[in-house]
């Protein structure tokens, strides 16, 4: 170990050495302080490629101070920002030398061609570089940068760590010189503008240039040659000749494919700087895309979102309006519609954590297209899961005493909700119970909910919370529907709880299309109803939530029952509804997407996009769909000699894709092994997603015990994501999951899942009819008659009575009907005699 150590030892100390020598040929000791004027430094564009390499190299074997970035690779990334700066400086001087000049090249007609700009006059040596000090600007301040210390170059270094590049002009012995708009695009320019950033990416190293002999003289010196050009390069000549500096592969492409424009065909070859300038600008700007990047050789969709700034925006300034305008009677709702795969849960969820630094609380909710008919089930489920994170925030805060939001939202619960509310929502609500065990020691009966209303209603300190559960004064309104509208004036009561002016409240609800009627009759009392609200003053209750639903609007036509409550939503003047449409994406948000995904430049990708945008017509989850088989197929692939993607374009124009991409998924799905099929397929069983205790009682059966690791690799494959629960990317996937089986596989499936669920219940005709219970009857229910000529059957019937009781009991009375109706198809013919 002493060895080694003193082997690096030494060998830092040799590159120190070199450095230390490169600074002693570098300039006279007052070459650089004399160029100090007010606190700019110019000094020529070579001088600064110099001076930048060597501070690469000084910081890449210099330790660095505490909390700074060492290493070799955080000097070449600083490298690399710095000279695609400059670059980009450089380029502007040109663009902004034609602009300005573009006049005079019209009044000055018949110049000779030494008036204007050539391309052999577009090189480093003819470009000056500034760099400002911005808390420098008197004599003083002047005379203070001079004397830092003895050796220019050492200051140099200094001025370039410390410094601003904020300008490259070009130099005054052609500074004075026209840009001809003409010739500025020619091939001359182009390939002169790919020699000259090839030294600043390069540190300064000369171009390769196969040069004809000059008489049998020598070479001539690279001021002579610098109009000359590359005749021939290898296929390798962009890694070859840049493995050294380590550039990066965009950049040595950029580069090369400026210098063999004359020599070689080029891959979308540059028409313009301007081209060059915006293809920079794009490198500078995604450094973990196209410069840092270690992983390009995986295909990464990412987490971005395309072409949907202006819908950001105006969900962001709906947002807005909700914390400032809290004593306004006045709900909002915005709602995004579009076809499926256009990204409006995507769109949602990418701005969850901008609104989250902002204060906002979040309640997510997910409907589902096969989901479990447990009542309120999906919008409880979302409050549960709230809870949840709130009890383990304040499991995770209690070693240093500092509740905050926790302790101000249990308060405001127990304040506006009393000790009768919070019992009866715990029953849908589960994870309440923990945060209050001083209130809910035991499961309160009904006679005691009663018994506490009528306590609160004799306190006289406290007149409204006695009222917490209010009765209906109208004696025609049934029994069942009183007790349905003081479920829906808790659950108002809740979302003023904890929401606040400083903390909103954001209740997600997706795919609306396939909300349960409980969940749009509780969805339209949270809207349109205010009587939880104290209009009087007594106690200070305020409305700031927002709800946000995502819906197909090719799935809601004028018979669905979403489209009345819409209706009455618009109509209403105590809610405000924006409507978001989401359509395709252009062609450019459609590039930019490839782009990023492949780490390739625009100018690049074009080509492919354009068979994409055909093929997909600007679907975002069509466009992944048909790269992925593109991979798949191996027409897209990783080519580890050019380090990039490559694509055979003939065979991906060939290829086709079905309208609604159904086949196209369906394929990908059989590509994965038996045992992935099987976990995707048993996830699709319950619909989007599958619950963890779920997937625990199932893997501990002999039929489903690779069910893990077949959802992990699932997972790896980007056909589901795990989160609390696994569940789809989107559920097209889910869809095409559940129709690779037919019907009687289905059936099969639903029917054995339900009995491994069942065989984990007590079996106890008293025991609780918990979540999981509603888990298990509805796969039984969906066997449909699978199931009904085993010797279970009567049990089934049992489990859809309990079921349709409970439903009962919470005032879902449509899931209860078909629970009953679904029990009664379990009893044999002669059980009604």
């Amino acid at each position: 170990e002493a060895q080694t150590i003193t082997e690096t030892t030494n060998d830092r100390d040799n590159s120190i050495s070199t450095i230390n020598r490169g600074l002693q040929q570098t300039g006279t000791d007052d070459s650089i302080s004399d160029k100090i004027i007010m606190g700019v430094i110019a000094i020529d564009l070579s001088e600064w490629i110099q001076l930048s390499s060597l501070l690469e190299a000084r910081e890449a074997v210099v330790p660095a101070s505490a909390g700074s970035a060492a290493g070799k690779d955080a000097a070449r990334a600083a490298y690399l920002e710095r000279a695609l700066k400059a670059a980009l400086l450089v380029l502007d001087s040109l663009r902004n030398a034609e602009t300005s000049n573009h006049a005079d090249k019209s009044s000055s007609s018949g110049g000779s061609d030494s008036n204007f700009l050539q391309a052999e006059d577009v090189v480093v040596e003819n470009f000056t570089a500034e760099i400002v000090f911005e808390d420098m600007g008197g004599t003083a301040d002047t005379q203070m940068l001079k004397s830092r210390t003895g050796r220019s170059t050492e200051s140099g270094l200094h001025y370039i760590s410390q410094g601003v590049l904020s300008r490259v002009h070009l130099s005054s012995s052609v500074q004075n010189k026209l840009i001809d708009t003409d010739k500025n695009c020619s091939l001359d320019f182009l390939v002169s503008t790919g020699l000259l950033l090839y030294r600043i990416f390069g540190r300064g190293q000369i171009p390769p240039t196969r040069l004809k002999s000059n008489n049998g003289e020598m070479p001539p010196t690279e001021q002579k040659m610098k109009h000359k050009r590359i005749n021939k390069t290898n296929d390798n000549s962009c890694d070859l000749l840049f493995s050294e500096k380590e550039v990066p592969p965009a950049i040595c492409r950029l580069v090369f494919d400026l210098m063999q424009m004359e020599t070689h065909p080029v891959e979308n070859p540059f028409e313009s700087l301007g081209e060059v300038a915006w293809e920079l600008k794009q490198i500078l700007e995604e450094p973990d895309f196209f410069s840092h990047s270690r992983d390009e050789w995986q295909l990464d969709f990412g987490k971005d979102v395309y072409g949907r700034s202006g819908e950001m925006h105006s969900l962001l300034q709906v947002a807005a309006r909700v914390s400032l305008e809290t004593e306004s009677l006045e709900n909002r709702l915005v709602l995004i519609d579009g076809d499926p795969g256009l990204g409006k849960s995507h769109l949602v969820r990418s701005l969850k954590d901008p609104l989250s630094t902002l204060g906002f609380r979040h309640v997510d909710a997910k409907f589902d297209r096969l989901a479990q008919q447990q009542p309120l089930s999906t919008i409880a489920g979302a409050f549960d899961e709230f809870f949840r994170s709130i009890a383990a925030l304040r499991q995770n805060q209690q070693y240093d005493g500092n509740f905050g939001d926790v302790e101000e939202i249990l308060t405001s619960m127990e304040r506006d909700l009393a000790t009768s509310g919070i019992s009866l929502l715990s029953n849908l609500i589960p994870s309440i119970r923990p945060l209050f065990p001083q209130i809910l020691r035991r499961v309160v009966s009904d006679p005691d909910l009663s018994a506490m209303a009528a306590e609160q209603a004799q306190s006289s300190h406290n007149s409204m919370q006695g009222n917490i559960i209010p009765d209906d004064e109208d004696t025609t309104t049934s029994g069942a529907e009183s007790s349905k509208n003081r479920l829906h004036y808790l659950f108002r009561r809740l979302v003023c709880s904890i929401s606040s002016p400083h903390h909103p409240l954001i209740i997600f609800l997706d795919d609306l299309q396939w909300a349960d009627d409980s969940s749009l009759d509780l969805l339209s009392s949270l809207l349109l109803d205010f009587n939880h609200l104290d209009l009087f003053g007594v106690n200070e209750i305020s409305q700031c939530f927002l709800v946000v639903g995502t819906l197909r609007h090719n799935e809601v036509d004028r018979s669905h029952r979403f489209y009345r409550c819409r209706e009455n939503f618009e109509a209403s003047d105590s809610v405000n509804v924006t409507t978001i449409h989401l359509d395709a994406l252009s062609h450019d948000c459609v590039n930019l997407m490839i782009s990023k995904t492949i780490r390739l430049p625009l100018r690049l990708t074009k080509t492919l996009t354009d068979i994409v945008m055909a093929k997909t017509a600007g679907n975002p989850f069509y466009i992944k769909a048909f790269i992925n088989s593109l991979l798949e197929e191996k027409t897209l692939q990783y080519s580890l000699s050019e380090k990039r993607w490559v694509w055979d374009i003939e065979t991906v124009r060939a290829k086709s894709i079905d309208e609604n991409v159904a086949e196209l998924l369906a394929k990908r799905l059989l590509q994965l092994s038996d045992n992935v099929q099987t976990a995707v397929k048993v996830v699709s069983c319950f619909g989007s997603q599958i619950n963890e205790d779920v997937i625990r009682l199932l893997s501990n059966s002999s039929k489903w015990e690779g069910l893990v690791h077949g959802l992990d690799v699932a997972v790896k494959e980007n056909i589901l994501e795990k989160c609390s629960n696994y569940r789809f990317v989107h559920d097209m996937l889910q869809e095409s999951s559940y129709e690779l089986m037919d019907q009687e596989e289905r059936r099969e499936y639903h029917y054995s899942l339900g009995c491994v669920l069942l065989s984990n219940l007590p079996s106890s005709e008293d025991s609780d009819f918990t979540s999981l219970s509603y888990s298990a009857i509805d796969q039984i229910n969906r066997s449909d008659a699978y199931a009904r000529a085993e010797t279970y059957a009567v049990r089934f019937a049992v489990l859809n009575l309990k079921a349709g009781r409970r439903s009962v009991e919470v005032f879902d009375f449509v899931s209860a009907l078909s629970y009953l109706e679904y029990g009664i198809s379990f009893l044999p013919e002669e059980a009604w005699e």
